[in-house]
């Protein structure tokens, strides 16, 4: 994982440590050649929590983005939890940490 904004150009360093990894896992690989490469941009929220619930002001526009490289792990829970949001279950948990609003109240 490297921190690079939107910028989708894969690096030799980058490369070079998943071939490492790969090649400790399944020694087979170390001199296999590299036919593609690509880079997987994962959206993350400044402050490191993703955004999950309803826009403060556009009725109907609900979010669950910006989970960085966790949203696979945490897609299951996020489409529950965001099921409870919509209809209107009582959630037992503070939710400040995600809550849309905490960017548009800066």
């Amino acid at each position: 994982m490297e921190h690079v904004g939107f910028d989708t150009n894969v690096t030799d360093e980058g490369l070079s440590r998943i071939r490492r990894i790969a090649s400790d896992i399944y020694p087979a690989l170390t001199n296999a050649e590299v036919r593609s490469s690509w880079a997987g941009l994962r959206p993350q929220t400044p402050d490191g929590h993703p955004i999950i619930g309803p826009d403060p002001n556009i009725a109907g526009l609900w979010y669950a983005t910006g989970h960085g490289r966790n949203g696979i792990l945490l897609a299951g829970y996020t489409g529950e939890l965001l099921a409870q949001l919509y209809s209107g279950e009582l959630i037992e948990h503070d939710l400040c940490c995600i809550n849309p609003d905490r960017f548009w109240n800066w």
